[in-house]
């Protein structure tokens, strides 16, 4: 099984944690998993975001982290 996952923070000015929710989705087939991570991943970099700071995204092959990236979100003006 694999494991697609985003987690998405905001933080106070103090770097508190403010709020957090995940969004994770489970496959059978590792190549339509890393199809759902890499849209997932072209989405987070392209979105823009006043509620949250930062996704990180993660992708899951049983227990063994496979890849992950962390995105920081544009505030906008």
């Amino acid at each position: 099984m694999f494991v697609v996952e985003y987690l998405m923070t905001a933080f106070n000015e103090d770097g508190g944690i403010i709020e957090q929710e995940r969004n994770t989705k489970y496959f059978d087939d590792l190549k339509q998993a890393m199809g759902c991570y890499d849209k997932t991943y072209e989405f987070l970099c392209d979105y823009s975001s006043d509620a949250w700071d930062v996704f990180v995204i993660s992708i899951f092959g049983g227990s063994e982290l496979l890849k992950m990236q962390t995105i920081r979100c544009e505030k906008e003006k």
